[in-house]
């Protein structure tokens, strides 16, 4: 696998749509190590390794991470975290108790994984319709400048 590379534009967001093939130490090069001035990276990048740590990647597909994090603040506040899961019948339960356990530094939002449902069943298009919406939400600054998204697979992640 061929990593990609992580840029920064004009405007100071990442470069290029939804970025795959991204790994930890690559976030952590770019977005905490390249800020040494910064006193909130670095805890914000913790929270997040220790939070993927315990993800069940059989129920939690992806993740997008957003945010000012994902720019060149300085002092970002948190980081914007998008989860993609499988329905399962514990979901709720499941998703409930992972975000009572996150760090405050984590922004977390959740939407069921249109790549793990047929295309037939009718839920289909409402799950395809709330992950444009996220792109909508997470692909652009609030002056209309597009962002990067940095997409993360749980499978990759242990």
């Amino acid at each position: 696998m061929t990593l990609a590379k992580l840029h920064f534009n004009d405007q100071g967001n990442l470069n290029g749509g939804i970025l795959t093939n991204i790994s930890l130490a690559q976030i952590q090069s770019t977005l905490v190590d390249n800020f040494p001035n910064s006193t909130t990276r670095t805890r914000n990048f913790q929270a997040l390794s220790t939070f993927l740590k315990n993800l069940d990647s059989n129920i939690i597909t992806r993740i997008w991470l957003d945010g000012s994090f994902c720019t060149q603040k300085e002092n970002p506040k948190d980081i914007d975290v998008l989860l993609f899961f499988k329905h399962s019948p514990d979901i709720e339960k499941y998703l409930k108790d992972i975000k009572e356990k996150a760090s405050t530094c984590l922004d977390i939002y959740q939407i069921g994984d249109k790549d793990h449902i047929e295309k037939t069943r009718p839920i289909y298009s409402h799950m395809a319709h709330n992950e444009t919406y996220w792109m909508g939400q997470f692909g652009f600054d609030r002056n209309r400048n597009h962002k990067g998204i940095i997409e993360l697979k749980t499978e990759n992640l242990k």
